[in-house]
């Protein structure tokens, strides 16, 4: 697995995993995002935010980021493509994402719904939630 820097090309890809049922169920806004919003969103510049793409072997498996929250704390997400999901990907794509944040080291938060087991197991066994 790598992680590549999200390009303009991600756009219509990272939209539809956004919009994907089961991520939203997951996510703390429940709505479906339209092209407008997902474009405003992808061009506001995050001086500190860092945005990748996971492949395995060139295919896209899921998108992570890290986003500055100030006093060396970055908050950390991540969604699975949905033809990719139970594979095992979400651990390894989330701790390169650590490892791709710069080092002081940083604190990493993140903020799971409840409901969320298969992201509660990635945190655990990330030492990021107990």
């Amino acid at each position: 697995m790598i992680l590549r820097s999200v390009t303009r090309k991600d756009l219509d890809l990272l939209l539809a995993w956004r919009n994907d049922p089961e991520t939203r169920a997951n996510s703390n806004h429940h709505d479906i995002i339209t092209i407008e919003e997902h474009t405003a969103w992808f061009n506001k510049f995050e001086p500190k935010r860092y945005l990748y793409i996971a492949e395995v072997q060139g295919t896209p498996v899921g998108t992570c980021r890290a986003d500055y929250l100030g006093n060396n704390t970055y908050e950390l997400s991540w969604t699975i493509a949905p033809e990719h999901r139970r594979k095992g990907y979400g651990s390894e794509m989330v701790e390169l994402l650590m490892h791709s944040v710069p080092r002081q080291p940083p604190l990493f938060k993140v903020h799971i719904l409840e409901h969320n087991e298969a992201s509660k197991k990635i945190a655990q066994r990330l030492h990021l939630i107990q």
